[in-house]
């Protein structure tokens, strides 16, 4: 038996891909942040032929620009190039527009963002009573084991007796002190140590992030710790929990104390108030808002994609470049990027409320199978795991055999042992979520069909037998074994024969698992079949890209909002196509939650139900965000740029070059408002708006071009137009 170290989040299928010189037919990925931007630039483009748009990450957009296998020549990216790969003295990038990230929370006042004081930074901010354990409780009894007593209103033992206070070597100075300062003598910028320990766990301490593991293991047994040089040279790829600890009790205490991450509240105070921070939502890996995210805040990078895959049935292993991943959800396996993005392993769980009697709705759509449904966080955890040992480790090869978290084998006959095991079965939800929605792929409406339930509700208790996959062996949702061919136990709608419904309820749970929501988490079809439903995961070392099936954790509240602790400022659900409008809606249904996204999820008109934290005192107005490209202040800190890139391979001609670029890929780049080509300055003149520019000689193209159409949708969409006299074409440098 071959012991899993690491799974990448869901099933796979091989599939094909279309190359970049079908100009009738080219699919570009890239930015899902400028998803919307670039559409409406190709609806309006005449020149942009036969090109159509699927998104899936800047990540993505910048793998299909790369290697034998490039599918495309150019990408939109909500960050720069940023490999030695793409990032060429040939490479060219084409500043498209502006963006501030924002940390959006709830706006439960719904006044205008220049009235909200609401803000995160200007500390420092110092957190006091912090224990060396951070053991969940709600009542003392829970704590009499360690001599102290229960802090009931954020619902952990408070230092005392035997649990001590979080020492130097943790963090704290002095012992059950920790000063959120960003390791610096600067109070201002605190607001970066904040985010870190909330979305990676990650301390001010000197030590290193990463560190070596001889025993880290791939799937099929290989240490990954090492190079591939002769011999072996050892490498850091797994955290180092002096440094980088998703359970430390700092977070904990962190979490649990919502008036101290949102500072000055205004807006977001709402009767009765939050006391626990709820969720923190996230981009995916792939997403160029997760790089900007994770290089402004300080974590430690997200390794590239994986170049190996499994013997036998194809399925992705992590190799020789992977690490752990610095987002908590992803647990502390080493891993490439993209396989966090259906992991649920942050050690700090949050109850899938089960709600107030007589009805016992839950409050949350999707969760894990759990234990009993309770309005709790306690208990999430088996009696005597606490965040400090909870699993946070996802050994279940769902490539293959899962479709739930959990397990810690290969062998799926252990692996549904300890799934229906209550000291290791998944419980409630994590508080980083990552949210991945899956795009279409060109001609196709499968996804915009099954994103979310078309049937209506499922009928209470009822299950059908069906084969959600036409072959493979895996774990159904509620613990059973489906054979190759066989069948799952799934929920079904009989007042209409749907399989494609949604559980609404916790209870009747069904043989095999405690909480009944556990079945939302895998999208099926009306038939019950989920073969067709891949998320927008695509790896560019493989000529034949490996697709997953999907988790969905972006459908945490898909039927209704979290009415279980303060009031939420919609009464509806969120049901969004992309990442950032999700997010933008999830923490108006979960109110005592935040998440990071382009400005764009924001609410900018009334009711004004969400809004975004202000950092160090700074708004991320149209001003602030462009000072980052005029060299004004004050800069607002989470600003960055938006780019139109083309990253060619070795050999090919200079970024935006033909016969590199499609015909298609040529007139969408004029219509990003990439300068014309030219050789004396009256090649330029009658340049829309640009006011005839002059030639530059070094590049032979014009200073500007048309940039009407993409000015006109970056405002459109609530990004911010690049100020007039900024250089837009630029080369690349790492």
């Amino acid at each position: 038996m071959r012991t899993r170290k690491l799974i990448t989040g869901a099933v796979f299928l091989a599939v094909g891909v279309v190359g970049a010189g079908t100009a009738s037919a080219q699919a570009l990925r890239g930015s899902d942040t400028l998803e919307d931007v670039t559409e409406n630039v190709l609806a309006a483009c005449p020149g942009a032929v036969g090109v159509t748009y699927i998104g899936g990450g800047s990540g993505a957009g910048q793998g299909a620009m790369t290697g034998a296998g490039a599918t495309q020549h150019v990408a939109p990216m909500s960050r720069a190039l940023n490999n030695a790969a793409t990032c060429t003295a040939n490479a060219r990038q084409l500043l498209i527009g502006l963006d501030g990230l924002a940390i959006v929370t709830k706006n439960a006042t719904h006044q205008t963002p220049t009235v909200c004081t609401d803000e995160m930074g200007g500390g420092p901010l110092v957190l006091t009573g912090v224990p060396s354990q951070f053991i969940p409780c709600t009542t003392n009894t829970q704590c009499t084991s360690v001599g102290t007593t229960c802090d009931t209103a954020r619902q952990f033992c408070v230092p005392g007796g035997t649990l001590t206070s979080c020492t130097a070597a943790q963090g704290c100075s002095p012992d059950g002190t920790y000063t959120f300062d960003n390791g610096n003598t600067n109070p201002a910028d605190d607001w970066q140590d904040v985010l870190r320990q909330i979305y990676g766990g990650m301390n001010h301490t000197s030590a290193g992030t990463l560190i070596h593991s001889a025993g880290e293991l791939n799937a099929d047994g290989t240490a990954i710790c090492f190079t591939t040089a002769t011999p072996p040279v050892a490498r850091n790829c797994v955290r180092n929990p002096a440094r980088v600890d998703c359970a430390n009790p700092i977070r904990g205490v962190l979490l649990s104390s919502w008036s101290q991450i949102v500072r000055t509240p205004l807006c977001t105070s709402s009767t009765p108030e939050c006391v626990k921070l709820r969720h923190a939502y996230r981009r995916d890996d792939l997403s160029g808002t997760t790089d900007a995210f994770q290089a402004i805040v300080g974590l430690f990078a997200l390794p590239p994609f994986t170049t190996l895959t499994n013997t036998g049935p194809a399925r992705e292993i992590a190799d020789f470049a992977s690490t752990s991943n610095p987002f908590c959800n992803a647990g502390t396996a080493s891993m490439n990027k993209g396989f966090s993005d259906g992991l649920d392993l942050d050690p700090y769980r949050r109850a899938c409320i089960a709600g107030p009697a007589p009805d016992r709705l839950g409050f949350e759509s999707a969760c894990q199978a759990a234990g009993t449904a309770n309005n709790s966080d306690s208990g999430c955890y088996a009696t005597g795991v606490t965040p400090a040992n909870y699993p946070q480790r996802d050994r279940s090869s769902p490539q293959r055999r899962g479709v739930g978290a959990g397990g810690s084998a290969d062998n799926i006959n252990v692996f549904q042992a300890e799934y229906l095991a209550n000291a290791t079965r998944p419980r409630c939800l994590g508080v980083v979520q990552p949210i991945s929605i899956p795009q279409d792929v060109t001609g196709s409406t499968i996804w915009a069909a099954n994103r979310y339930p078309q049937g209506g509700n499922c009928t209470p208790g009822i299950r059908a037998f069906v084969n959600p996959l036409p072959a493979n062996t895996i774990l159904c949702p509620d613990g059973s074994l489906k054979a190759n061919g066989g069948t799952c136990r799934l929920p079904q709608n009989t007042a209409n024969g749907r399989f494609d419904c949604i559980v609404d309820s916790p209870l009747p749970a069904g043989a095999g698992i405690s909480d009944a929501r556990v079945f939302n988490l895998g999208p099926v079809n009306n038939l019950g079949n989920m073969a067709a439903l891949l998320d927008s995961y695509q790896n560019p070392n493989f000529t034949t890209n490996l697709r997953r099936f999907a988790r969905r954790y972006y459908g945490v509240h898909m039927v209704r909002p979290d009415t279980s602790s303060t009031p939420p400022t919609i009464a509806g659900s969120c049901q969004f196509e992309t990442d950032t409008s999700q997010i933008g809606c999830l923490v108006k249904a979960s109110p005592c939650s935040i998440g990071f996204a382009g400005r764009e999820a924001v609410d900018v008109a009334a009711p004004l139900n969400n809004l975004a934290l202000k950092i160090q005192g700074v708004e991320p107005t149209t001003a602030t965000i462009q000072n980052l490209a005029t060299g004004g202040t004050p800069v607002y800190p989470l600003a960055r740029k938006l780019w139109f890139n083309s990253a060619n391979n070795p050999g090919d001609l200079v970024g935006f070059a033909t016969p590199n670029l499609t015909p298609g890929e040529v007139g969408l780049s004029a219509c990003m408002g990439l300068p014309g080509t030219c050789t004396v300055d009256t090649d330029c003149t009658g340049i829309p708006g640009t006011g005839n520019p002059p030639c530059v000689a070094a590049t032979g193209r014009c200073t500007a071009g048309d940039t009407a159409l993409v000015d006109s949708a970056i405002s459109l969409f609530n990004f911010v137009q690049v100020p007039a006299g900024v250089t837009r074409l630029q080369g690349c440098t790492l």
